[in-house]
């Protein structure tokens, strides 16, 4: 190993009582950012999406998520023209 920072123990503390400050304040700004994405509220989907199923029918996203399963989370992800992961191409 390199670059070993070797320190009295007494700067140790110092240090790592600085660092709890911090891993602390950085908590309380997550709690914060999820609390506001909890607020951010639900829309209705309102346009009509069709799918295929294992069959190769077509099915409805409103008969994809009925009975048991009223909700559905969408997430968006955006990629950059150039990304590439796990052997994939998204572009």
């Amino acid at each position: 190993m390199e670059n070993i920072n070797i320190v009295t123990q007494e700067e140790y503390d110092s240090n790592r009582a600085e660092l709890l400050e911090r891993e602390k304040a950085l908590m309380k700004e997550k709690d914060a950012v999820s609390q506001l994405r909890r607020n951010l509220g639900v829309t209705v989907v309102d346009k009509e999406y069709t799918f295929t199923d294992e069959e190769g029918g077509s099915v409805n996203l409103t008969s994809l998520f009925s009975g048991e399963r009223p909700v559905l989370i969408i997430q968006h992800f955006m990629f950059d023209d150039s990304w590439e992961r796990f052997g994939k191409d998204y572009r």
